[in-house]
């Protein structure tokens, strides 16, 4: 079984140094009520296919973490609009195979960008509410589970996360913990 490293960040802001932007959101609220801007700015040009997705979770749930090969890389901006997730990337290029974990909450008031070289998921710690906009196309026959929420429950000392068929049909992966 392959070992892969994990290392807890302290900040969001630290994913900066992988090249994973990090936005400040906007709120703006008036007597019709509110309006948060997740991301706004210049994206790439030679994306066609954009996907906007919001999903919810029960505590202790993991998705991902998945990523697709060339042609069908995708792109995603992420935000917690509820609740507060382990979020964890990879970068699948990275020959010490180091995934990163760090807690985003909804009181963060970010939105993440995770280029498309980059697998991605996340485990509930509470009830959340997710949104997501990937930029490509999902290519079922392109795309590779990395099965570690177990094992990252495991180090934390939380239950053993519920997850999808799809994502748990994955051989685990083991991870150690470095600070």
């Amino acid at each position: 079984m392959n070992k892969f490293r994990l290392v807890q960040l302290n900040n969001p802001y630290e994913l900066e140094k992988l090249g994973i932007s990090v936005f400040k959101n906007l709120d703006f609220e008036d007597l019709r009520g509110s309006l948060k801007v997740l991301f706004e700015g210049s994206i790439d040009t030679d994306e066609k296919f954009i996907s906007y997705k919001s999903s919810s979770s029960l505590p202790n749930v993991s998705r991902g973490l998945h990523y697709q090969s060339s042609p069908y890389h995708q792109k995603k901006i992420i935000n917690v609009s509820q609740g507060s997730i382990l979020d964890v990337v990879y970068n699948v290029k990275d020959e010490q195979q180091t995934m990163y974990m760090v807690e985003l909450k909804s009181s963060d008031n970010l939105s993440i960008e995770i280029p498309g070289g980059f697998a991605h998921g996340f485990l509930s710690l509470d009830e959340v509410k997710f949104n997501y906009i990937c930029f490509g196309e999902y290519s079922e026959n392109h795309e590779t589970t990395f099965n570690v929420f177990p094992s990252i429950a495991n180090l934390l000392n939380l239950s053993k996360p519920i997850m999808s068929t799809k994502d748990s049909s994955f051989p685990e992966i083991s991870v150690a913990l470095e600070c």
